[in-house]
């Protein structure tokens, strides 16, 4: 869950889970509300994500996955360090998405 500090209201999510497209590695998503987008909460709270999954848990590689016309998502991911590096096809929709990954080294080398 997401909280904006100053209004201490829910403006939306962001954390790990298995997507059902993509269920080999941990994928890093989030969803905000449209009126605070741009504001660097999906950035901030992804950011905050990361450490745990790799060092907590143990994970090597972590993915996003995201529509291929999503520039907003796209930013954040580059912001936070993902590249692209599979596709994955969602045959309900026909769109083949993007899926973008980060590894533990790509991250602490970051860090």
């Amino acid at each position: 869950m997401l909280e904006e500090l100053a209004s201490a209201r829910f403006v939306g999510r962001c954390g790990p889970a298995y997507h059902r497209l993509w269920p080999d590695h941990p994928e890093l998503g989030w969803a905000l509300l449209p009126e605070v987008w741009g504001r660097g909460y999906a950035t901030e709270a992804g950011a905050a994500c990361l450490p745990p999954i790799y060092e907590e848990y143990g994970f090597e590689r972590v993915v996003s996955i995201v529509h291929p016309e999503n520039r907003r998502s796209i930013s954040v991911q580059d912001r936070l360090g993902f590249s692209p590096w599979r596709e994955v096809l969602w045959e309900e929709t026909g769109i083949t998405l993007q899926v973008r990954s980060l590894t533990r080294d790509g991250w602490s080398r970051r860090a």
